[in-house]
């Protein structure tokens, strides 16, 4: 029995070691950075190379494109370990309807500073630095924010200081808890829990990311700008029913758009033609864009200085 006992003791502790050691190497893979050079993207033509600063002095990269002053800007933003280009298939529909477009990289993402990916911890500084951004150049500028995941997240993560008009997110997860469960679950099944729930302590431990103050579905609530909630019903990373809850807390006006068959990936290339239809009418109707003349949109896109 007492040899049974220390054998079973010895199983335990290897087992707690491989559990720690996994959970380490996973932690440092989800939080190191994702720097990347950005190349020209046919998509975005002739955008004006921006960089900004957000609250702790790390330069942000980014693109902007000019459009109709009157109709305002949007400012999309991507999913994790992504970049601006992840974005940038929205640039012309946009455009064409009259906005001005700003795409930039996350701190730790493309060609941003930053050195740890922190799911919407820090990166919700980076949203307030690019609205600032806007802001700077044309104080009554209308804005309009498009995130994916990551970008949804941080954007619904800076609570009712956000100075947005129209809030677009897709596929954004209801608590950090539940998007690592989510993760690891399609890794490992119903061992999901064992490995989360460390995971998530290591998070916090090393590089102070805590998971309580990583909750959409609470911080969405004190948003007071209309909300369109976008998300995929073969979603395992961000699942139905957390979009569903998402949107029950959201403020009036909204809307909830389930994209059928969609997984955790890009809604615009998925469903263009009915993604483009949707998202332009709920700007158009929350941001008032006076004109979507071609003839004025093709004049912005000159390579002149522009004030967003």
């Amino acid at each position: 029995m007492t040899k049974f006992f220390k054998y079973v003791v010895w199983l335990s502790s290897v087992g707690i070691l491989i559990i720690l050691a996994g959970t380490y190497w996973m932690g440092t893979q989800l939080t190191a950075p994702a720097h990347t050079r950005i190349s020209p993207s046919s998509f975005v033509p002739r955008p004006q190379s921006i960089q900004f600063l957000d609250p702790s002095g790390k330069q942000l990269a980014g693109w902007l494109v000019p459009g109709n002053p009157a109709c305002g800007t949007v400012i999309l933003m991507h999913a994790v370990r992504s970049n601006r280009l992840g974005m940038a298939s929205r640039v012309p529909f946009l455009h064409d309807a009259g906005y001005s477009v700003l795409l930039f990289d996350f701190q730790a993402h493309g060609e941003s500073e930053g050195e740890t990916i922190t799911y919407g911890a820090l990166e919700k500084e980076d949203v307030r630095a690019a609205i600032q951004y806007v802001r700077q150049g044309n104080p009554s500028s209308q804005i309009g924010l498009i995130g994916f995941s990551l970008g949804g997240t941080a954007a619904v993560l800076t609570d009712a200081s956000l100075q947005a008009d129209v809030l677009i997110l897709e596929a954004v997860f209801s608590t950090l808890d539940q998007a690592i469960v989510n993760r690891v679950r399609q890794k490992v099944g119903l061992l999901a829990p064992l490995l989360a729930y460390p995971l998530l302590w290591h998070f916090h431990f090393f590089y102070g990311i805590d998971p309580a103050g990583l909750r959409p579905i609470d911080a969405i609530h004190s948003l007071p700008v209309p909300t369109l909630v976008i998300g995929g019903t073969d979603d395992q990373h961000t699942l139905r029913s957390e979009t569903e809850a998402l949107f029950s807390q959201a403020q009036s006006p909204k809307e909830l758009w389930l994209i059928t068959g969609a997984r955790h990936q890009d809604f615009h290339l998925y469903a263009p033609a009915e993604y483009e239809t949707r998202v332009r009418a709920f700007l158009n109707t929350h941001l008032h864009c006076p004109q979507t003349s071609s003839a004025l949109q093709s004049d912005s896109l000159s390579s002149k200085e522009f004030t967003p």
